[in-house]
């Protein structure tokens, strides 16, 4: 049964996640379409490996889930297309998108625990204008200024997982955890490359970073709605996560001046701080 539960958890999104990370690795042209619609189109169908396919039409939230995935990022990636250049206008589409399905998968909570619909959309706004931030800083010159985000996204559902195990809703533990993995892997291939080319890796630009926090966000929302024992204060830090790419940004150049190796300890040591406070922030009440 555990080992069952590993392969489900870790080591097949990881494997799907290195199998991405070396589709981007060849295709570096191919990026943003890989992220907008191949990115969600793998992390739905790890979802289904955990809880099977959803019933059509869906009637529990988490049949809903890989659905809403998939119809955000089709519905961002040809707003995308046709909004080029209108910042403004694709921030407000991605947006829509997450209150959205705030609406959807909340719409059995939304009157009986409208506090629960607060966190979410609280913990969404966050994921967003983190998002937004940090796709305007324009970071993306060196290695390990374009892998600030990724890492961001990773730490973002690590802690997330976390959050969710010690908020007693094993099921998005095991989604978000399996998320973490699968970006995690894709991560890996870059971190092993990135000291031969630097060329397109990661090259992330406005309405992919955008799209990356659209296929976040319903994970967000699901463990904001149904936690039973949700710790709000580590629900929030672990949605902070997505800060670490505009902190990252102010130090880009005294990282880039950093040896290759060394760069990418520091920026993964910095975006572990955020989950290891979500984590102990989340444990606390078991402590007493």
């Amino acid at each position: 049964m555990l080992g069952l539960i590993l392969l489900k958890t870790a080591f097949f999104p990881l494997g799907v996640g290195i199998a991405l990370g070396l589709l981007l690795l060849k295709k570096p042209r191919a990026q943003a379409l890989s992220i907008g619609l191949v990115l969600p189109a793998l992390i739905a169908a790890t979802y289904c490996v955990l809880e099977g396919l959803p019933s059509f039409p869906p009637i529990a939230a988490k049949e809903k889930l890989p659905l809403l995935i998939i119809a955000g990022s089709v519905v961002f990636a040809i707003a995308a297309s046709r909004l080029s250049g209108h910042r403004i206008l694709l921030f407000l589409c991605a947006c829509a998108i997450a209150l959205f399905d705030i609406l959807v998968l909340g719409q059995r909570v939304l009157f009986s625990n409208p506090s629960r619909i607060g966190l979410a959309v609280a913990v969404s706004a966050i994921v967003l204008l983190s998002s937004m931030a940090a796709a305007r800083q324009n970071a993306q010159a060196g290695m390990v200024a374009r892998l600030a985000y990724p890492t961001a996204a990773f730490a973002a559902m690590l802690s997330s997982a976390l959050v969710a195990a010690f908020g007693a809703f094993v099921g998005m533990a095991q989604a978000n955890g399996a998320v973490a993995a699968l970006i995690g892997g894709a991560n890996l291939v870059f971190v092993l490359a990135g000291g031969r080319r630097e060329g397109g890796l990661y090259d992330l630009g406005y309405a992919s970073t955008l799209a990356f926090a659209v296929v976040l966000i319903p994970h967000f929302t699901m463990t904001a709605l149904f936690a039973p024992n949700i710790p709000v204060a580590s629900l929030l830090l672990s949605a902070s996560c997505l800060v670490i790419p505009v902190l990252a940004s102010h130090f880009a150049k005294a990282a880039l001046r950093l040896p290759h190796t060394l760069g990418i300890i520091t920026l993964g040591m910095l975006a572990l701080l955020l989950p290891a406070g979500a984590a102990v922030l989340a444990s606390l009440p078991y402590s007493q």
